[in-house]
């Protein structure tokens, strides 16, 4: 074992990967809804239903897009916040002990 995780157990390293997919789905939402915002008044090309449906569609895609997102930053925050703040301390002692 490494002596970077040697202080890490299982469930430690496992909470920390299921905290960083989170993290990643909340990037994933804060995309589609940016993509959302950009194409909301496009017109879809093909689509069968009507423009009324398609319109109620990105409607309910930018109330659960923003909401999903603050929920899983929130969640992977809590499931790997604390391992996420100690890598940034180990990454800034680093840099600052090879600056001199």
């Amino acid at each position: 074992m490494s002596e970077s995780t040697a202080g890490y157990g299982l469930l430690e390293i496992v909470l920390g990967a299921l905290g960083v997919i989170l993290f990643a789905i909340s990037a994933l939402c804060v995309y589609a809804t940016v993509l959302l915002v950009a194409h909301f008044r496009d017109l879809e090309q093909g689509f069968p239903a009507g423009t009324g449906f398609v319109r109620g569609m990105k409607g309910f895609g930018l109330v659960f897009f923003p909401v999903f997102a603050l929920t899983s930053a929130a969640a992977g925050w809590a499931l790997a916040g604390d391992q996420v703040r100690g890598l940034w301390r180990r990454i800034r002692r680093q840099a600052s002990h090879s600056d001199r």
